[in-house]
């Protein structure tokens, strides 16, 4: 089974299996937006690690079975979402501000959401080649120049799904994977149950208020 570690190694959690079921890209505001609000508050620490957020390149989101164990670490942990009405959770920690992981329940099926440059994975970690690139459309072409090919998959102006040649199969794939059943005998909790087992969630938007 994969494990990882936070940035300073006093949060560990499991995943059920070795590998994600799902990797890609992104390049939306939203997922920059959730690991540069990490970034801020790791920059304030006078201990912090290495800033893993402003890469410049795409952030690398690989889906797992909605099922982890928190192997230690567990009051490290805090909940946060961007706005009042976005439906992303996600949770990280108090000790380094690393990314845990986030989940939607509108898309994400049986999985929740890793950041990979956020953790430090076990040797047991299977790394997968992201299959897409989504939201591309929302860089420059200057920016989008300087990206190795990758199928890019985005939503147009009226909300409608589109991509390059032959996103249509890519995605396919992508959702069989994301909502394939989960093993009756899998162990962990799932991203709700940890959610709910921290109580306060923070909403970035209303900090500064």
């Amino acid at each position: 089974m994969a494990s990882a570690t936070c940035q300073c190694g006093k949060v560990a959690i499991q995943f059920t299996s070795s590998k994600p079921r799902v990797s890609t890209e992104c390049c939306c505001d939203s997922c920059f937006n959730r690991v540069g609000f990490l970034a801020d508050r790791r920059r304030r620490g006078s201990s912090s690690p290495e800033d893993t957020s402003n890469s410049g390149k795409p952030i690398v989101n690989m889906k797992w079975d909605n099922r982890v164990t928190i192997v230690r670490g567990r009051d490290q942990l805090f909940a946060y979402k961007l706005t009042p009405e976005t439906k992303v959770f996600n949770i990280a920690t108090k000790c380094c501000h690393s990314f845990l992981f986030g989940r939607n329940d509108t898309y994400d099926a049986h999985c929740l959401t890793t950041n990979e440059a956020d953790l430090v994975w076990g040797d047991q970690y299977q790394r997968i080649q992201p299959s897409s690139r989504w939201f591309v459309n929302q860089w420059t072409d200057a920016r989008r120049a300087t990206l190795e090919p990758l199928m890019g998959i985005w939503v147009d102006s009226e909300g409608n799904l589109d991509g390059e040649k032959g996103w249509e199969a890519v995605f396919e794939n992508h959702l069989a994977a994301m909502n394939a059943p989960i093993l009756k005998d899998a162990v962990g909790e799932t991203f709700d149950e940890i959610l709910q087992s921290l109580g306060r969630i923070e909403i970035v938007s209303e900090l500064d208020k």
